[in-house]
């Protein structure tokens, strides 16, 4: 199947107000878009203690001195062949890339 990734208008808006830069905000919804549907088998089965409808998934990027790590919730129970992203979390951490 076909699995397609659903960001609805409340999550658009909470990515936005994570303040980040164009180039990692293109990145990260590309992630959301390419890779919650093709890693799906795989991450389905962290479901989301006491809350089935939904499962975990980590999105991880790199900027020049941050790791950003992105917590989703995913819907993969309301719609057939749709992932609803229902939560979504930025954290980051610095991030030291090595010397040339």
């Amino acid at each position: 199947m076909n699995y397609k990734a659903i960001v609805p208008a409340p999550i658009s808006e909470a990515i936005g107000r994570f303040g980040l830069n164009r180039d990692l905000l293109v990145r990260l919804v590309t992630a959301i878009h390419a890779d919650v549907p093709r890693d799906y088998d795989g991450s389905r089965r962290f479901r989301i203690r006491d809350f089935d409808r939904a499962y975990r998934y980590r999105i991880v990027l790199f900027d020049e001195h941050l790791r950003h790590v992105f917590r989703l919730a995913v819907d993969d129970t309301t719609a057939e062949g749709q992932l609803i992203v229902l939560g979504i979390r930025h954290e980051t951490r610095p991030h030291h890339p090595p010397q040339a």
